[in-house]
């Protein structure tokens, strides 16, 4: 029985992908949806700056806007939250304070040899969670 989901997102076009789903499997299993957005310590530590934070903490917040916008419409309890620190570690640490029993996470097509974006990677190895990785078609000159 799933009875919490964990969507990270980043505002991306493979985020969007990745709700869908999230949405529709908190729909199939009566779930609740848990959105994170987490604010990548390391940007703001080398680029800097009140504008640069105040602009991801927006970023941040539309994306979660989104997540909330798609489960509701869908009839799906949500929950947003927005951390600061490494995606991964923080993605990680608040699914095992939430007790999800899942996590949904997105990742565009690569076309090397590299399968998964790295922060996609190192939550699916470092999760005590299952993860369901939700892959979305790279398009041409698209970096999202």
């Amino acid at each position: 029985m799933t009875d919490g989901i964990l969507i990270p997102t980043d505002g991306t076009r493979a985020s969007t992908n990745a709700i869908r789903h999230a949405v529709n499997l908190a729909v199939a299993h009566g779930a609740t949806l848990y959105t994170l957005h987490v604010i990548d310590e390391e940007l703001s530590e080398v680029y800097g700056g009140d504008g640069l934070e105040t602009t991801l903490r927006k970023t941040g917040e539309q994306a979660l806007e989104e997540v909330r916008d798609l489960a509701e419409s869908a009839s799906v309890d949500v929950e947003t939250a927005i951390r600061e620190g490494v995606p991964h570690e923080e993605i990680i640490a608040h699914a095992e304070e939430i007790a999800v029993d899942t996590i949904v996470v997105g990742t565009k097509e690569r076309t090397d040899e590299q399968l998964l974006g790295s922060v996609t990677d190192r939550v699916a190895r470092g999760a005590n969670e299952p993860v369901t990785i939700v892959k979305t078609p790279a398009l041409d000159g698209d970096d999202s």
